[in-house]
């Protein structure tokens, strides 16, 4: 992540990790290859709760929960914050470092390239 600023914030979207330990008949060499994250575009409503779209339903109902929300600056779009949903096990926490910071900073460079005219498909 970028250094922490006082500049305004825009939600862009949240990260959806599903865990794949639950399936004890599946032996995996790393651990935390277990740990699957899906980046979902979303804004905030009128009331600051997310919006809740149909990709994140989606992953909802096949078992995805939400460990981070992904905050841009108003003033320097490129520079995005990640804020946790919850406390998690040193093993989500350690493939959630490994894996996020990368997966938000592509959809937010996607975000702005939409936004710009370019064309890159963003969901």
């Amino acid at each position: 992540m970028e250094q922490v600023t006082n500049e305004p914030l825009v939600t862009f979207g949240c990260v959806m990790a599903m865990d794949y330990d639950n399936q004890p008949e599946v032996i995996k060499d790393n651990p935390y290859d277990d740990v699957v994250f899906r980046f979902c575009y979303t804004n905030e409503d009128e009331n600051n709760d997310l919006t809740i779209t149909s990709e994140l339903r989606d992953l909802i109902y096949k078992g995805y929960f939400m460990v981070a929300v992904a905050q841009y600056e108003l003033i320097e779009p490129t520079n995005f914050r990640l804020w946790t949903a919850t406390r998690f096990s040193s093993r989500i926490r350690h493939a959630f470092a490994n894996t996020v910071p990368g997966l938000v900073r592509v959809a937010l460079k996607n975000l702005v390239a939409q936004q710009a005219g370019g064309a890159t498909r963003v969901c």
